[in-house]
């Protein structure tokens, strides 16, 4: 019971970056008790959690990316962004980060899974080009309906609505979806990390 007690007392002293690339990455190492506790741990904070220790992973990068991207400053990422729409190599990208008082290890994952990051946006806005063609058509439909003089106005009125609304959307989905392409396009392939001292291409997960 001591040993579990210490345990928890470590975990909850790590930040969230360290807590969740340790389970990540040495969940499997881990005794029942200490997997116990850890998932504890990252439920405590609202973090990426399994609750057994058979059950695996799945797409746990892209739940980690996307906690630091809905957690981190909006100046941040945009720094990020700009960055890497400018070419900029990732060590850069880390030391604008760790200026900004972002967590290292929570920078380095951002930035060596930049890429998983870039292609949820662009199937995000993929899906958002398929919605505004839909009301597109919609508002096509509804104006062509056939109405009494009492309801046209109305109809006139709602088909717009989704007409302008369809394009609108439409061009604001084309526009991030290039945007995004283009940093897919644009990021350095190289990992960083804090143990090895050479650089090699980044294995993304897709």
């Amino acid at each position: 019971m001591k040993d579990i007690e210490s345990i928890k007392a470590y975990y909850s002293t790590l930040t969230n970056g360290q807590l969740l690339l340790l389970a990540k990455n040495e969940r499997k190492h881990l005794t029942l008790a200490a997997i116990e506790a850890i998932d504890t741990e990252l439920k405590n904070r609202a973090l990426p959690e399994k609750t057994t220790p058979e059950a695996p992973f799945d797409h746990l990068e892209q739940k980690v990316i996307d906690h630091i991207v809905d957690t981190m400053p909006k100046d941040s990422y945009q720094f990020v962004v700009t960055s890497v729409l400018n070419k900029s190599d990732n060590h850069f990208i880390l030391g604008g980060l760790l200026e900004r008082g972002m967590d290292e290890l929570l920078a380095m994952t951002l930035i060596n899974n930049l890429g998983i990051h870039f292609k949820e946006k662009i199937s995000k806005y993929e899906t958002g080009i398929s919605t505004g063609l839909l009301a597109f058509v919609s508002g096509i439909a509804i104006k062509s309906l056939p109405s009494s003089n009492g309801s046209n106005l109305v109809m006139t009125t709602l088909g717009n609505i989704f007409f302008i609304g369809g394009i609108a959307r439409m061009a604001h989905c084309f526009s991030g979806k290039r945007k995004y392409k283009k940093l897919l396009e644009n990021r350095d392939l190289t990992i960083l990390s804090k143990h090895l001292d050479t650089e090699h291409p980044n294995p993304e997960i897709n």
